[in-house]
């Protein structure tokens, strides 16, 4: 995976070690850090980037078959002269017409999305011929098993996959997506299959870090920032989920209550990710790593839009005997 300098830190394993330290029961706080010590929820340090990648204009359009017939011809003219030089680049050559060919494909004459089993075909074929083969050593090793460093929750929006996002190779993350990116409190019952994930890449994985990576123009958190205050709904599950992170809804509305809607979201899609890191406090095994120094927490948001992305942390003085009713008194969040 490839690194980047975030103000003196690296999203490297070895960079992202949170500072952890054990006072005496029944004293705990969970803050950002570089604030003050508070018992409300956590507040973001800042609102601008930590860093940022310009992100280019591009305007889509589409191409005419005979465009696209041009193209193809061009690139293959190309690719034989290239042959006629070097007869060694023959096996390369072959998978480019091979990748060529089947981005052609994924569109008809008329501009339409070509059959999805073709293009999911053609997708393995590239991955399998630019990544699989040339790779035996990491996925011969991935064969006999898998240990990740981080465990990452995203949102499921299709445009924010941190494979790409930040550059992550098969066994560096065990992933958890869905809506909104959000950690539901401990709850065996309603959030089983959140709570085997974080179990399952804790105690059984031994990640080193969690991430919770929020996003710009999220959907579930519109969805959150627009419920009825009179409780009523309109969907089977998505209002449901996004309750989870009522406290950032309600703490955005407090706060920044005269801004516009879209701003608010924006808010939202931070202080979401903050609601997201302290439920993650109601987990047992969460905060015996805490307290273990083996396990450190932190707080993403990539904005797509203007092509940045921002990486905070919180820290924590935790005692090995809180239970998870202490938590939740503590962070003044209800569980549900």
């Amino acid at each position: 995976m490839s690194t980047a300098a975030i103000n003196g830190f690296c999203i490297t394993p070895v960079a992202l070690n949170t500072r952890l330290s054990t006072l005496r029961q029944p004293s705990v706080s969970a803050k950002l850090n570089a604030t003050s010590s508070s018992s409300s929820i956590p507040t973001l340090i800042r609102n601008e980037p930590v860093f940022a990648a310009p992100s280019p204009i591009i305007t889509p359009s589409w191409r005419s078959e005979e465009t696209m017939g041009k193209d193809y011809e061009e690139a293959i003219e190309a690719l034989q002269k290239l042959l006629s030089e070097k007869g060694d680049l023959k096996p390369t050559a072959a998978a480019k017409v091979e990748a060529i060919t089947a981005e052609l494909q994924t569109t008809t004459a008329d501009g339409k999305p070509a059959d999805p089993v073709e293009m999911v075909k053609a997708g393995f074929i590239t991955f399998k011929k630019e990544k699989y083969d040339t790779n035996p050593a990491l996925f011969g090793e991935l064969a006999k098993g898998q240990s990740p460093p981080y465990m990452v929750f995203a949102c499921s929006d299709s445009r924010v996959c941190p494979s790409h996002v930040l550059d992550l190779q098969p066994g560096e993350a065990f992933m958890v997506r869905n809506i909104a990116n959000m950690v539901p409190a401990y709850d065996k019952t309603r959030y089983s299959g959140v709570g085997s994930a974080i179990e399952y890449a804790v105690l059984h994985l031994k990640v080193k870090h969690i991430v919770v990576i929020g996003h710009s123009a999220c959907g579930g958190i519109k969805g959150l920032m627009s419920l009825p205050d009179d409780g009523s709904t309109s969907t089977e599950f998505i209002e449901d989920w996004v309750k989870i992170c009522l406290p950032a809804r309600n703490k955005v509305k407090a706060e920044h209550g005269s801004s516009s809607f879209p701003e608010q979201c924006a808010h939202c899609e931070k202080e979401a990710v903050n609601v997201s890191l302290g439920n993650l406090l109601s987990y047992p095994f969460v905060r015996q790593g805490l307290v273990n120094k083996t396990l450190s927490l932190k707080g993403g948001y990539y904005d797509f839009v203007k092509g940045s992305f921002e990486l905070w942390g919180l820290e924590f003085s935790l005692s090995a005997s809180l239970s998870v009713k202490d938590v939740a008194t503590i962070l003044h969040w209800k569980l549900f």
